[in-house]
């Protein structure tokens, strides 16, 4: 299936033209409407069509080329693009031209409904990368051998989008919105999915934070970041320090706004690439041992990383968002199988060097 470059997002204008007239007793309607997007080659590629049918039947009557709209929009209907030996757009053109409205006609005497559902069964535009910079057209099978589908040979896509723009034009004939006009697919990334903790023993509970990392494998960028309950509740991981100083640290308030901020918090890194995220946590974050039997560890952050919107889960609870960014960081290290990026644990106790 061929493929068009995009740069702009889809264009779908889907205003309809309402004519009734009574012709022997025979009420008609027409309805337009298009399918556009635009590409990297400066053109907007697209179909408008007028759809006119029989309001008792609902059969179609005429469906033609919305010339209007075209030229005001500019479409371009056929891919002009000269391959040697494969495609030759003007030859392409040529043919549209002389084939377009017999073509057209195929669709007289379908049922409005039936069409639209077959459409919209048969016939896709989906974006195939997360910037929306390639949009893919396709038809199954069985739908590419329909006699009122196949434009000219070779055309699939001027077909898709000529199929789309009359399912749309269709669409605007129902005022319940039963039937509502197609547009390009969502970008839906494939993702993966890894796990990572960071966590120590201290005052008898078992500090740390067990986090799982969902990102677009198609440009490593971060789709969804949540806490690991199924570990959390496992290893009996304390998340927020539960100590209660009079006057400064109350652990059940500090519970409370940690529960109820820290999803919202953890969507703060959504959309960011995961290696990058992976050294600025490394290069900002630290936690050290402070004393030689490791009963104490500290835990740091660089003044720049601090007020990242990311890093700060709630005021005043650096441990938390310290031990958070770390368990972060172990996830995405459990993405690179070569081991470049590795788990950042808690680092070993150096005694200090004797005196001379």
């Amino acid at each position: 299936m061929k493929k068009s470059k995009i740069l702009s997002t889809l264009v779908l204008a889907s205003s309809a033209l309402v004519l009734a007239s009574c012709n022997g007793g025979e009420t008609t309607k027409t309805v337009s409407g298009e399918y556009s997007y635009s590409s990297a080659w400066g053109n907007t590629y697209g179909a408008a069509l007028k759809v006119t049918f029989d309001t008792k039947t609902s059969k179609i009557t005429k469906v033609e080329r919305d010339t209007e709209v075209i030229t005001a929009k500019n479409f371009v209907e056929v891919t002009p693009t000269v391959i040697e030996g494969s495609w030759d757009g003007t030859a392409r053109n040529e043919e549209y031209a002389r084939v377009i409205n017999d073509q057209l006609a195929e669709y007289v005497g379908k049922d409005v409904n039936e069409l639209y559902n077959t459409i919209k069964a048969n016939v896709s535009a989906a974006y195939t990368d997360t910037n929306h910079s390639n949009v893919t057209l396709s038809v199954t099978d069985s739908y590419k051998n329909d006699a009122a589908f196949v434009i000219m040979a070779g055309a699939t896509q001027t077909a898709v989008r000529t199929s789309l723009a009359i399912a749309n034009a269709i669409a605007n004939i129902d005022s319940t919105d039963n039937l509502t006009p197609i547009t390009t697919a969502e970008y839906t990334p494939v993702t993966n999915t890894v796990a990572g903790e960071y966590s120590y023993t201290a005052w008898g509970n078992h500090y740390g934070s067990a986090i799982k990392v969902t990102y677009d494998v198609s440009n490593n960028k971060i789709t969804k970041v949540e806490r690991d309950t199924d570990v959390i509740a496992s290893e009996n991981i304390v998340e927020v320090t539960p100590t209660v100083i009079e006057g400064s640290w109350d652990g059940t308030a500090r519970n409370e706004e940690y529960a109820r901020v820290i999803d919202a918090q953890l969507a703060e890194y959504v959309g960011k690439d995961v290696y990058e995220l992976y050294n600025t946590i490394k290069a900002n974050v630290s936690a050290t041992y402070t004393d030689a039997d490791q009963s104490n560890v500290t835990l740091s952050v660089s003044d720049e990383y601090k007020n990242d919107e990311a890093f700060v889960i709630m005021a005043g609870a650096t441990q938390t968002a310290v031990r958070t960014s770390l368990a972060i960081a172990n996830a995405i290290a459990n993405i690179d199988e070569n081991d470049e990026y590795t788990p950042i644990v808690t680092a070993t106790y150096v005694a200090p060097t004797p005196a001379e």
